[in-house]
C-alpha cells in the first residue's frame, strides 16, 4: 500500500530529518548549511524513507583549507546515520502518540 504524505506533513518530515542530521553531526558549523530538498516515504506507517539533501558550503567561514571539502568532512559515518535513523524513528513514535492522545482527548470530550 502507497503512503500518501501531504505537503503538510511532508515538510514536517523534511524539519525532522534536517533536525536529527544537525544534531548527529553538529550542524549547523561555520560554513555549512544543511537542507533537505526531498524525501520519498514507504510504508503506512512510514517503515521507510529516502532522502535527498544538500550541505551547502558558505564563503564566509568556510571550515576548509583547500578546494577539496570532502578531505575536512567525515560527518557521515555509519554509525551517524544509523544515530540519525534512530532519532528519525523516535522523534516520529512520539509524535503519533502525541497525535492519538489528542485525538483520544478530542473524542473523550466530545462523547
Amino acid at each position: 500500500m502507497k503512503h500518501s504524505v501531504t505537503k503538510r506533513s511532508k515538510h514536517e518530515l523534511k524539519r525532522i530529518v534536517e533536525a536529527a542530521v544537525s544534531e548527529a553531526c553538529r550542524l549547523p558549523r561555520r560554513g555549512l548549511w544543511l537542507c533537505v530538498d526531498e524525501i520519498k516515504t514507504s510504508g503506512n506507517p512510514i517503515d521507510r524513507m529516502r532522502v535527498w539533501a544538500t550541505l551547502h558550503f558558505l564563503p564566509e567561514g568556510s571550515p576548509f583549507c583547500c578546494g577539496e571539502s570532502g578531505c575536512h568532512l567525515g560527518i557521515f559515518s555509519m554509525e551517524r546515520l544509523q544515530e540519525i535513523g534512530e532519532n528519525v524513528s523516535h522523534v516520529m513514535r512520539n509524535l503519533s502518540k502525541l497525535i492519538l492522545a489528542t485525538a483520544l482527548a478530542s473524542f473523550i470530550t466530545t462523547a
